[in-house]
């Protein structure tokens, strides 16, 4: 078996034309902080994982499938905290393992999902209104690829938006 991991945006397997949106990139640099790595300053981390919960607690009714909820013992020295892990065997295609993942950020009420196919399933769909409903901003994965040039930039640890927001350091 061959697990794809969904959270390994490559650069080079995107689009030359395709970029971040403008509204994207000024979501993301409102919360950029040359001061934070892993948390920001006023980060909450009873608040945000009590809405992911909700999330989890809404997927888990709505999508009928086994996902596990990731906490804070999972996912250290990130810039991301808290994980929802959907079942990889329910998206086997051949031999090749799809698991979809949501990702909550540290910073600013960010959440991403993303799993090798990229087409909006009803699934997806349910993902991102969950995550809305719950105060989260939804960023498209694909849109994070793009070369970090934040305020911390240039910066080897930090390549890419990615990182900055939902990857380990």
């Amino acid at each position: 078996m061959v697990y794809e991991n969904a959270f390994s945006p490559k650069i080079s397997s995107r689009s030359q034309n395709q970029l971040m949106k403008p509204e994207t990139k000024k979501i993301l640099l409102s919360y950029d902080d040359d001061q934070a790595w892993e948390f920001p300053h006023d980060f909450n981390s009873k608040d945000i994982e009590k809405r992911a919960r909700q999330v989890y607690a809404e997927l888990c009714d709505k999508v009928r499938e086994p996902v596990k909820f990731e906490d804070w013992i999972y996912n250290q020295d990130a810039s991301f905290g808290l994980a929802i892990v959907f079942d990889p065997h329910k998206h086997k295609k051949s031999t090749n393992i799809r698991q979809l993942v949501i990702r909550f950020s540290n910073f600013g009420n960010l959440a991403t999902f993303s799993y090798a196919g990229k087409s909006l399933t009803s699934t997806n769909q349910t993902i991102i209104e969950s995550l809305s409903r719950n105060g989260f901003i939804y960023v498209d994965s694909s849109e994070l690829e793009e070369p970090y040039d934040g305020v911390m930039a240039p910066n080897k640890t930090i390549s890419t938006w990615w990182i900055r927001y939902f990857d380990w350091l």
